[in-house]
This record gives C-alpha cells, sequence and structure tokens, in this order.
C-alpha cells in the first residue's frame, strides 16, 4: 500500500479514499503540504489519551471520512473535509460520547486547534475551522 507516516500513529492512507490513492506510486511533499498538521497533531493528542487505535478511513465501510473529492456522492467544495481541515473518526472500544466530551472538557488545554465538533452523530468529527472569539463551534447536523 501507498502511504506517508504523518504522525506516530496517523498514516496519510487513512486520511484519503482508496479512490485517491488508486494508480499512486507514491505520495509527493507536495500532497503533504496541504494537511493541516496542528488539526493532526491534536488528533494524535487524542489517540494518545486513549491508547486504541483510531479508525478515520479505513479503505472499506469508512471511506470518506477524510479528505473528500469530487468522487464522493455528496461532495461540498466549501466543506472543511475538501480543505483538509476536518475528519471523522471513531476510537476501537470506546463510545463516541466519552470521546466527544473528553474532547469539549478538554479542548483548551489540549486541543486548541480543533475549531468545531458535530454533536449528535455516532462518531466524532472534528475541524479546524477558524473561530474569531477562539471558541468551540458545537454544532448539529
Amino acid at each position: 500500500m501507498i502511504t506517508r507516516k504523518v504522525t506516530k500513529n496517523i498514516w496519510f492512507h487513512e486520511l484519503v479514499s482508496k479512490e485517491y490513492l488508486e494508480g499512486k506510486t507514491g505520495i509527493s511533499d507536495y500532497e503533504m503540504r496541504l494537511l493541516d498538521i496542528g488539526l493532526l497533531t491534536d488528533m494524535q493528542t487524542i489517540r494518545d489519551f486513549f491508547g486504541k487505535p483510531m479508525i478515520i478511513n479505513d479503505g472499506d465501510k469508512f471511506n470518506w471520512r477524510g479528505l473528500r473529492t469530487e468522487q464522493y456522492d455528496n461532495y461540498s467544495p466549501s466543506s472543511m473535509h475538501s480543505w483538509w481541515k476536518a475528519y471523522d473518526f471513531h476510537i476501537d472500544g470506546v463510545d463516541v460520547e466519552e470521546v466527544r466530551q473528553h474532547i469539549i472538557k478538554n479542548r483548551d488545554i489540549m486541543y486548541e486547534r480543533i475549531g468545531a465538533i458535530e454533536e449528535d452523530v455516532n462518531w466524532i468529527h472534528v475541524d479546524s475551522r477558524y473561530r474569531p472569539d477562539g471558541s468551540l463551534l458545537r454544532f448539529k447536523p
């Protein structure tokens, strides 16, 4: 599989769809420069806190939880996913609401790069949208 390490436990192929990787022979520095490493660093911190695998894209059931391109059925050019600034995930063996509440409670001291989190869904959505007042936006579908 073509991939590159992004953080201690997050790999490039987990951030993109299987369609994105089709025909690739490598991941370029040009592609890597687009990643929001601040958001990914916060996600690595979440993974470290829980000490269990974080599932973003697996190329199967979960295939569009990272970068969303025009190949995605519900593609929107204004989505944070389309700009490498949003990820959906879950952590193996941990209730999503426990993860969500941990992020909300500790956002100002551990996850300052997370600008928004989605509520009332059975996954975790975080993104790094700009918030002029620095607050965490909590939104629902």
